[in-house]
């Protein structure tokens, strides 16, 4: 076990036995540690990030021995059809979806307070009889003081970027199947026009073999970059993308690369997906379109052609700044805080 002390925060690094993804949430000898640890201890309250059983069998411990308040977040719809289904390629895994729906769902209404990231889990939390009152919706934030607008043309030049192109820009891993809707989607903007660029931005997950040879010379996969580079690639693009398909997984998760593209001050051509459409329509900040790849690439190319994209660049840093702040978000989540310990 290390412990460190950082501007008056302690970081407890408990130490696993399992290796792999046995160890993302489930290793015994973590939650024999993280329990030794707590024991003598006395808290006000816990905020279980995970429902797993390293996060979840520690605090309720807390909350039964030390009558200590529960706070449980809610990040990703796992189970229950959602991501351990769409992301995962192992029978195992799969079989294993009963499981991870158990302890995602079966602690849900002993906790004081809940924090989850979307519209649709915290619906789904409200069927699971979670109270109203002590739930709030806390979408991902943006780093709006690391991260920041640059100019276009100085970030082609630094990478070498080539003139008279249309850059568009994904960031980061890329699920199977938003990845087929973007690819076919940009199939047909190649086709309609060969200056339109596609930059997968940082480790995607994207290899070449994946690619249809008609666009080969139209992708560029930057594979794993430094943070400064990451913000000039995303600096060079004309227009960041967002194509998610409507599946529970999405529906039910906060795409976190929309909040770097906004605070870059990027427009964003994105699927009506989850909730997106709520984030939209707080200014104009892109495009939304239906998840099928002719309609993607529709509203992309128009929103290409538009010349104000440089206003929209700055409504969607606008948005970061406001709607996305984590000055706001954490208001928010320490209003809950007091309003459990009152």
């Amino acid at each position: 076990m290390e412990i460190q002390e950082r501007e008056g925060v302690r970081l407890v690094k408990t130490p696993d036995l399992l290796t792999g993804r046995l160890r993302s949430g489930w290793d015994p000898w973590d939650i024999i540690n993280r329990m030794i640890y707590l024991w003598p201890r006395q808290y006000d309250l816990v905020h279980s990030v995970d429902s797993r059983p390293v996060c979840i069998l520690p605090a309720l411990m807390l909350k039964k021995l030390r009558k200590t308040k529960l706070v449980i977040d809610w990040l990703d719809w796992w189970g229950r059809g959602g991501t351990i289904m769409e992301r995962s390629d192992s029978l195992a895994e799969r079989l294993f979806s009963p499981v991870e729906t158990f302890f995602e769902e079966g602690f849900r209404q002993f906790a004081d307070g809940s924090v989850v990231i979307s519209s649709a889990l915290k619906n789904r939390a409200l069927s699971l009889g979670v109270g109203a009152e002590h739930l709030v919706q806390i979408p991902f934030g943006a780093d709006i003081d690391r991260l920041l607008p640059r100019d276009k043309m100085a970030a082609r030049r630094r990478l070498g970027l080539g003139k008279g192109k249309k850059f568009l820009g994904y960031v980061g891993l890329i699920s199977a199947k938003d990845l087929d809707l973007l690819l076919h989607a940009y199939e047909q903007l190649y086709e309609s026009d060969n200056r339109i660029r596609l930059i997968f931005i940082g480790r995607s997950g994207v290899k070449r073999g994946d690619l249809n040879p008609k666009i080969s010379d139209g992708v560029r996969l930057t594979g794993e970059i430094t943070y400064e580079a990451l913000q000039d690639y995303i600096a060079a693009c004309d227009v960041m993308c967002l194509p998610l398909k409507n599946t529970i997984a999405n529906r039910g998760r906060w795409p976190s690369k929309i909040s770097d593209y906004l605070a870059a001050g990027r427009p964003v051509a994105a699927t009506a997906v989850g909730d997106l459409a709520a984030l939209f329509s707080k200014a104009e900040i892109g495009v939304l379109s239906k998840d099928e790849p002719g309609d993607f690439a529709r509203a992309t190319q128009q929103l290409l052609a538009r010349p104000d994209l440089e206003e929209l660049g700055r409504n969607a840093r606008r948005v970061a700044e406001t709607e996305l702040s984590w000055d706001i978000l954490t208001d928010r989540l320490e209003s809950l805080y007091q309003d459990i310990l009152r």
